[in-house]
């Protein structure tokens, strides 16, 4: 017998829950409110798709009359996004829909669909990780705090005042904010000013805990500090849920699938925040 059998019974009619699953799903991302989420790549062929993004020609510089205007190269620069497929499902007999307490149904819908997001959130942090090195501040020697998040708004220059500001941290280093001096709980935060599950707000940057975000094994986080929607979700074909029937065993098969790429489109509006782990005991 398959050691991953789950004994419930009858689980969904795809046409009914389909729909369901692809509603909620958008709810279910937690990086969502830092990525634009799109159906542009429906009927597009092929599994990988090009992307460019313009770099910047430089800051204007004086000349005297006479002498040449200076130029710069304006370029763009590629980003190749491949289109994923992810997907989950559960194997089920038909015995213990009799004696299972709940909504077996319903649990196995919400299940699937939130393995599917969690799968989206982890392509999301990979995409925030690849934030080029000139963006990154911190060696690991500090814990989370103002001091690291001004070095980061700093990256910014000018831009800073250009875009909601929101910096992720692991749920170990909760503390290490509450105890910031600068740390303004939620509480007393207008709520227009803060993204939904903001622990709060340090140097007018929105906390946001996220379980991704987790030490690296020597005493360091990666935390990432984030400015706008710099992260694009593209779908190239929505959930698609499915149920078969084994009629010798009398076992229901259900699952669903997605089929998406994930790139960081803007990734001068990403810092990567190298801090220290206060709890890390070599």
């Amino acid at each position: 017998m398959d050691e991953n059998l789950t004994k419930i019974a009858n689980l969904f009619v795809p046409q009914v829950v389909g729909p369901e699953i692809i509603t909620k799903l958008v709810d279910d991302i937690k990086f969502l409110p830092f990525a634009k989420y799109l159906d542009t790549l429906k009927g597009v062929p092929g599994d990988k798709v090009t992307r460019w993004k313009w770099t910047y020609i430089g800051d204007a510089e004086e000349f005297t009359e006479g002498n040449d205007i200076s130029y710069g190269k304006l370029e763009q620069k590629k980003t190749e996004m491949s289109i994923k497929k992810a997907g989950r499902g559960v194997q089920l007999t038909d015995e213990a829909v009799l004696n299972s307490q709940g909504d077996p149904e319903a649990e196995a819908v919400k299940q699937i669909r939130i393995a599917i997001a969690q799968k989206i959130d982890n392509d999301c942090l990979a995409e925030l990780g690849k934030v080029i090195q000139q963006m990154t501040v911190g060696d690991g020697t500090e814990g989370i705090g103002a001091k690291l998040v001004e070095l980061a708004q700093e990256k910014w220059g000018e831009d800073l005042d250009t875009g909601n500001m929101t910096l992720l941290i692991a749920p170990s280093q909760v503390k290490d904010i509450r105890h910031d001096p600068d740390f303004i709980p939620a509480s007393e935060i207008k709520a227009e000013m803060m993204i939904n599950g903001t622990l709060g707000q340090i140097l007018g940057c929105n906390i946001v805990v996220s379980n991704k975000i987790k030490t690296s094994g020597d005493g360091k986080f990666n935390n990432y500090l984030i400015k706008g929607q710099p992260l694009t979700i593209e779908v190239k074909r929505d959930i698609m849920p499915e149920r078969d029937r084994d009629i010798d065993k009398k076992i229901t098969k259900c699952n669903a699938d997605i089929h998406y790429g994930v790139f960081l489109e803007k990734d001068q509006d990403v810092v990567k925040i190298v801090s220290k782990d206060n709890d890390y005991t070599p």
